[in-house]
């Protein structure tokens, strides 16, 4: 029970480390920014700014699809949503009362790169020192696979995804 805890304990450290928040604003017919780029764990937080009430409405071509709905207005004005893991490429959304004037928006999820643990965009040498620094231990830091310790699995993974991410 202990070791579950532990895994668990640094699984939940290391995404709330890399987790950001997001800011989309309901502007009259539009979100601003249309598009966003995020990542499976990330805070989507819309924001209503100005307009007749609006909703955020996930589901393309002002078709719900059930993944997230919320009214947004001075009443409510905020609705947040955390990415899920496992989410990938595009998440359509639109304002239900506006769509047909075109208040729609996208959010683009961008593939995890496992084994970039150093936030310089590709896996490499650095990321393989921390692996190798780690070696053994229970640091997250470098326990790619989650397993609760840095071992050849986590180097399988890491040099399994050598080169630049994305």
């Amino acid at each position: 029970m202990r070791k579950t805890t532990m895994i668990l304990a640094c699984a939940i450290t290391a995404a709330a480390a890399s987790a950001e928040t997001h800011e989309v604003g309901a502007h009259d017919m539009t979100f601003k920014p249309e598009v966003i780029h995020v990542s499976p764990g990330d805070t989507i937080r819309w924001e209503y700014v100005s307009g007749s009430p609006h909703t955020v409405s996930s589901g393309d071509g002002c078709r719900f699809d059930g993944l997230f709905f919320s009214a947004l207005s001075f009443i409510e004005p905020v609705f947040e949503w955390v990415v899920p893991d496992g989410a990938t490429g595009d998440i359509p959304y639109f304002c239900a009362p506006h769509c047909i004037n075109g208040m729609v928006g996208v959010i683009h999820v961008d593939e995890v790169c496992q084994g970039e643990l150093t936030g310089d965009g590709d896996v490499g040498g650095e990321d393989l020192l921390v692996v190798l620094s780690r070696w053994g231990s229970d640091d997250h830091a470098g326990d790619i696979d989650g397993n609760g310790v840095v071992d050849g699995e986590d180097l399988v993974i890491l040099l399994g995804n050598w080169g630049a991410c994305g």
